[in-house]
């Protein structure tokens, strides 16, 4: 096997990605505050709600035992050894512990590949830990193997080239440090890897032990990845949901939803973006945990704003402060609860919705939405869009308060609410006309879109058919153009490959204004369905 050198630069990032998904984040580079450095909630201890007596909850806490604490140490001391570069220590000392027969049989008892444990609660791309550590020891091995190969094909081929001895050598201490390098980061990502897989198991078997040994149990701590969302039973009115989105960037979120009498208390909105899969949908909540910082940065010119969502194990304990106020508040005094989770809720609900109607679209681009169709920006059309992306804001989020309407009612027994359902109707019936302006002024926005995309359609057609792109391409094949012939191909080509560009990128601007249009549509069509079928 021989391999060149830009292909050695290229081999180490293949080597430590993970094996099922390229964009996921290398082991070697996690931040030690996950591993080594880890403390507090879901590390030390869970946070779980109990009920004592049927009467009072309380927030508790259940120890996560630091099992295998000897080998974590061991592996940490090997991780920080310097003059260590071979992954074979790792695994002779692993493969001699009772951790891959425990892994074996956890894998196959659960069913599972990969343990439900996020490292990073708001990080994109976080690494999975598999469940069997042996496959990861014999993949880890292969890589160490393959690493050696190539340091051994690349130093026999710099021992036969024609340089110098002095260049020779500079070649060979290069590619000597590259290597050692190489199995460094290997190391660290093998060590990364079982103190991770230790973190996990210990939670694991914390989670299963307090669920055995406590019936009074109705919530607790956890770091799923991925949507979740289980929900509890408190008592006879009250059940509760924590809906969390952990490990997806700016897509994470973490929630707290109310549930009385079966109806989902939503007394705020978010607007939650999934940008790699171009989609976006409002959640509604009780109680936000997550935080959401705003940096400002200056792009092509203008002043835009970032948005990142920050979610930490710590924030479980606001969580379960604010769960426990809920339920005690719930069981002591169901007026009070009414007042407090009901009544001011739906008050909230109206007043942000009445800031809302109102608000200018840069105040509404840093509070709500980052989610931006990706339709590029020009002058000629700049008020039209930002007039059309702020009506799709409002629109959805005071829209489909209407399908909440149905559920307010069920609370009319428990509360006066019919007031706050007029309200929810008012605001849609003045938010109607307003929509069904930004659609006539967004017309011209498509009719810009649309021209240009076909402009561009049309001097690729040009550049084929008139200037002679075509003829060229057909000599070009039978290898009988001129010397003036091939530059002016080249030529051709180059400019045809920009346009080509030029045009799916309009391509792709008219069909995200289209769907930012039906966006808007559907709101209407739902606002008038609404008052058509309850007149």
């Amino acid at each position: 096997m021989t391999c060149s050198n830009q292909e050695i630069e290229k081999l180490l990032p293949r080597l430590l990605l993970d094996d099922n998904d390229s964009r996921r984040e290398a082991l070697a580079d996690i931040d030690e505050k996950y591993i080594s450095d880890a403390k507090g909630i879901n590390v030390d201890y869970i946070f779980y709600i109990e009920n004592l007596k049927n009467t009072e909850f309380s927030k508790a806490r259940f120890r996560i035992e630091p099992l295998y604490a000897e080998i974590f140490s061991e592996i940490k001391k090997m991780f920080d050894d310097v003059e260590l570069y071979s992954v074979q220590p790792i695994i002779d000392f692993i493969s001699k512990t009772d951790i891959p027969k425990i892994s074996k049989i956890l894998s196959v008892e659960t069913r599972q590949e990969y343990f439900n444990y996020c490292i990073g609660l708001s990080d994109r791309y976080v690494p999975i830990i598999p469940l069997d550590i042996s496959h990861k020891l014999h993949s880890t091995n292969e890589k160490s193997l393959l690493l050696e190969q190539v340091y051994l094909d690349e130093k026999n081929k710099i021992g036969l080239d024609t340089s110098t001895q002095s260049e020779k050598s500079e070649k060979t201490d290069s590619l000597q440090k590259k290597y050692l390098n190489n199995k460094t980061e290997l190391k660290k990502e093998l060590c990364n890897y079982i103190m991770l897989w230790i973190h996990a198991y210990r939670f694991l078997k914390a989670r299963q032990q307090l669920l055995s040994t406590n019936k009074n149990v109705v919530a607790f701590s956890h770091r799923y990845q991925g949507w979740s969302k289980p929900r509890q039973k408190i008592n006879e009115v009250l059940e509760i949901e924590f809906k969390s989105n952990f490990g997806y960037g700016n897509s994470s979120y973490f929630y707290l939803i109310l549930v009385y009498r079966g109806v989902q208390i939503y007394p705020f909105m978010d607007w939650i973006n999934y940008k790699y899969a171009e989609a976006s949908e409002m959640e509604g909540y009780s109680e936000r945990f997550h935080k959401k910082k705003i940096y400002e940065r200056v792009f092509k010119g203008k002043k835009v704003s970032t948005k990142e969502v920050v979610i930490e194990q710590s924030y479980w304990e606001d969580a379960f402060d604010s769960l426990v106020k809920a339920c005690n508040i719930c069981e002591r005094s169901p007026e009070e609860f009414i007042d407090t989770y009901i009544v001011i809720a739906l008050k909230k609900l109206i007043s942000n919705l009445e800031e809302i109607i109102d608000e200018d679209d840069r105040i509404l681009d840093k509070a709500y939405r980052d989610f931006d169709f990706k339709i590029a920006t020009f002058d000629a059309i700049e008020g039209q869009m930002k007039q059309a992306k702020s009506m799709n804001v409002k629109g959805s989020m005071i829209s489909k308060t209407l399908d909440f309407i149905g559920d307010i009612t069920k609370l009319e027994e428990v509360a006066k609410v019919s007031s706050y359902i007029d309200d929810i109707e008012s605001l849609n019936k003045r938010i109607l006309p307003m929509l069904e302006k930004s659609i006539l002024s967004y017309k011209e926005v498509m009719d810009y879109l649309e021209e240009r995309y076909k402009n561009f359609e049309k001097e690729i057609i040009d550049i084929w058919k008139n200037q002679g792109l075509e003829g060229l391409t057909q000599k070009n094949k039978a290898q009988s153009l001129s010397v003036e012939e091939s530059i002016l191909f080249q030529k051709l080509q180059d400019k045809h490959s920009k346009i080509s560009k030029l045009k799916g990128e309009a391509q792709e601007d008219l069909g995200n204004g289209r769907r930012l249009l039906k966006s808007i549509e559907r709101y209407i069509i739902n606002i008038k369905t609404y008052f058509n079928t309850n007149k």
